[in-house]
């Protein structure tokens, strides 16, 4: 199987932390799931989590501004053999090298999430968090 890293990309506050709450707990309902660690990383909405589905890692994390931060994360869940990381990224500064440099043992995947245009916040980190769930899933069957 190959691994798959899932990069929610985009700007500051618009959902991109909401979404990967979300998705969280969308994966936690999986009848199959098993929580394995779950850490707040200091800040209102940042934490780090990795999940066992039908005993496959998957790891979660959405502190994406500083680089330096996210390459310790992927460093960790890739230690911790996660099949699927899927993080929070965001498109502006020196993430995008650190996101790119686990090309030999990632397929990098990279969402946008954009602004609401016509609907909640709400309604919109619902869909993007369906999505990508449904993307995690897809890439633990493949």
């Amino acid at each position: 199987m190959k691994r798959h890293l899932i990069a929610l990309r985009g700007k500051s506050s618009i959902g991109k932390s909401s979404s990967l709450h979300l998705l969280y707990k969308h994966l936690l309902a999986h009848p199959d799931t098993k929580p394995l660690h779950f850490e707040a990383l200091g800040r209102k909405l940042d934490f780090i989590a990795i999940l066992s589905i039908e005993g496959h890692a998957v790891g979660i994390f959405n502190r994406a501004d500083a680089p330096a931060i996210v390459k310790e994360l992927l460093d960790r869940l890739v230690e911790a053999k996660c099949q699927v990381i899927v993080c929070a990224a965001r498109t502006k500064g020196e993430v995008e090298k650190v996101l790119k440099s686990q090309g030999r043992k990632y397929k990098l995947v990279e969402l946008q999430k954009k602004a609401c245009a016509g609907k909640s916040q709400a309604v919109s980190n619902s869909a993007v968090s369906h999505s990508i769930a449904a993307m995690v899933c897809a890439a633990l069957d493949a």
